[in-house]
């Protein structure tokens, strides 16, 4: 659990490095502005597609726990489930936050065209 929540943050810091070393010579060219568009366009899709996958497995582990609440047996993992989906859920609003972000800086760019 923890450990995906360290590997998103690593994918998203190292998203963020890539984005501010782009940026750093952005107005250089016209070919830099449009590799940054490039460059933003591809990390939206990507952090979309796995903002997808996180939200799938916080729907799965959301569906067990409403399934095994009802079984004593099974009330502990019912728990154990509802404990992933949220942290899922926290990764996919911080997936979110940066995809935020990303529309942001492309708006600044194509209106600085």
């Amino acid at each position: 659990l923890m450990k995906n929540h360290r590997v998103i943050k690593v994918i998203l810091g190292l998203c963020c490095l890539l984005f501010i070393l782009n940026g750093l010579f952005a107005d250089q060219v016209s070919s830099n502005y449009q590799r940054e568009l490039s460059q933003i366009n591809e990390e939206i899709t990507y952090l979309e597609e796995v903002k997808t996958r996180y939200l799938a497995s916080a729907l799965i582990h959301e569906e067990q726990a409403m399934r095994w609440q009802f079984d004593p047996h099974l009330k502990q993992e019912a728990r154990h489930s509802l404990k992933l989906a949220d942290s899922e859920r926290r990764v996919i609003q911080e997936i979110q936050e940066r995809i935020d972000h990303l529309y942001v800086r492309r708006d600044q760019l194509l209106k600085s065209s």
